[in-house]
């Protein structure tokens, strides 16, 4: 994994989500290149928001449907995961400004480290 992050075929955040996996799983990853990697980094993050979701106590339940909110932050997680693994920018968060003024319109700002 540090040669990866050395040779830049994967980012620091990348590496750090890929860590919680074992050394063989791993190697097995980076070795079928950046789509399986990114496939994956989407998979480690989703499973996190879920799991986050599920200590707030944002369960899911038979019959029950996803917020807004909670569609929302979900895809957002997945398009950060893809703007990082795309550019050499990293995210330190978003900014969000709501307009209902006009209707229910958003602007979302990135903010890079």
């Amino acid at each position: 994994m540090i040669q990866a992050v050395e040779e830049g075929a994967v980012s620091v955040n990348t590496a750090a989500d890929l860590a919680q996996l074992r050394a063989g799983e791993q190697r097995g990853v980076l070795s079928k290149g950046p789509k399986q990697v990114r496939a994956k980094v989407r998979e480690i993050r989703r499973e996190r928001h879920l799991r986050a979701a599920e200590k707030k106590g944002v369960e899911s339940a038979p019959g029950r449907y996803a917020t807004a909110e909670e569609i929302l932050s979900g895809r957002l997680v997945e398009l950060i995961a893809q703007y990082e693994m795309g550019s050499a920018e990293r995210v330190a968060g978003i900014e969000i400004d709501r307009d209902f003024e006009d209707g229910p319109v958003a602007s979302i700002r990135i903010v890079h480290t």
